[in-house]
């Protein structure tokens, strides 16, 4: 274990471990551990703590935008590499690329679960919905694999923003349009966050199980696009302006989880938490990307690594089958056990991302290199 863990640390020529920035790898270490050890303390632990389950939704939100952020500047680069010869080739480029970064490891895992599941928890029938992210377009995914809810809404967002910015390419192309890419680029994140605020309006029900649906979330990513618009054009560029953002950030979620804890749901005035906590985990994240760390720890990059597959493994993987295993004996309800959970899922998740998800990123790589000139 050890020894996986500093090569997955220390690897330079890692595909991962390279141009990392440490504001990001704090970002994603915090999004995973809060939804890891709220899932954990709430389902193993028999002592009650007051609002912990909020956490499990600002951790996610965080992840939401992060991938934003991320998704945001890979789709801005391409526009712009492309002014005037952008092909769906190179729409292309960027999915597969994306594909081989989320989904082996997705479809892996469903596939032991299934298996796990049947022999040894309770049955669960193959659902083909799993498979193309079908489970929570429209409503709440079934119980099984319920935290697959948030890669439905990222990986819709990953074939559907690209498509639009097209469209908006297309058109600006057509009509020849001297207006830069930039002003559609925003126009368009804006555009699904109205109309994702309006479908809301009509439908205030939706903050059960805190609006999963993808056609009721679809704007989670979008507000991370704009903290990546903001990034590429430079205007934090100024001193304390990182400070700014990140404080501006934590007063907003603090805002968004007032208005989750104490605004009753079903009301107009509760939807104002999605554009409050976008907002607000989006400034954290330019924030923390723009913020200068004099000491880098270890640990945070290598949680920051497999957090993906933490995120994956830790509650269908570890957390249900140990509650399973030990109610009704001395260990059910224990703190010990949330230790046990701990250390379980994150040697699980570094052996999943030696041998899953390295390998499929360096196949990635080998295969479909990143467009890096004119082609």
């Amino acid at each position: 274990m050890v020894e996986i863990v500093r090569e997955i640390t220390f690897n330079k020529n890692s595909t991962e471990a390279s141009h990392r920035n440490y504001g990001l790898d704090i970002a994603r270490c915090c999004a995973v551990l809060i939804v890891f050890l709220a899932h954990t303390l709430t389902n193993l632990y028999s002592a009650s703590i007051p609002y912990l389950w909020y956490a499990t939704f600002l951790g996610v939100e965080l992840f939401f935008s992060l991938s934003g952020f991320l998704i945001g500047g890979m789709l801005i680069d391409l526009f712009n590499r492309f002014p005037d010869n952008l092909s769906l080739k190179h729409i292309g480029n960027f999915w597969a690329r994306r594909w081989f970064r989320t989904l082996p490891l997705y479809f892996i895992l469903y596939f032991i679960y299934l298996i796990v599941y049947n022999c040894w928890i309770s049955p669960v029938a193959i659902d083909w919905k799993y498979l193309f992210f079908l489970q929570n377009l429209s409503s709440p995914p079934p119980a099984f694999f319920g935290e697959s809810w948030s890669l439905g809404i990222e990986e819709w967002s990953y074939l559907s923003i690209p498509l639009l910015l097209f469209a908006a390419y297309l058109c600006r192309k057509t009509f020849g349009l001297s207006t830069r890419m930039g002003f559609y680029y925003v126009q368009v994140a804006l555009l699904i966050i109205i109309i994702q605020i309006i479908i809301r309006l009509y439908n205030p029900d939706c903050t059960s199980w805190g609006c999963i649906a993808v056609f009721r979330r679809f704007d989670a990513v979008a507000y991370g696009l704009i903290a990546a618009y903001v990034h590429k054009m430079k205007f934090l560029q100024a001193k304390f302006a990182s400070k700014i953002s990140l404080a501006a950030g934590i007063i907003l979620c603090f805002a968004a989880g007032v208005i989750k804890v104490k605004i009753p749901n079903s009301t107009y005035w509760s939807q104002l938490y999605f554009p409050v906590n976008g907002s607000g985990t989006a400034l954290i994240i330019i924030g923390l990307y723009y913020t200068r760390f004099t000491k880098r720890y270890a640990v945070i990059t290598f949680i920051s690594m497999i957090s993906y597959s933490i995120y994956l493994i830790h509650l269908s993987g570890v957390i249900i089958p140990l509650k399973k295993i030990t109610a009704g004996t001395f260990m059910e309800g224990t703190f010990m056990l949330c230790v046990i959970s701990v250390v379980l899922s994150i040697a699980l998740a570094a052996l999943s991302y030696k041998i899953i998800e390295q390998p499929f990123l360096r196949m990635r790589d080998r295969w479909i290199p990143a467009y890096n000139g004119k082609k």
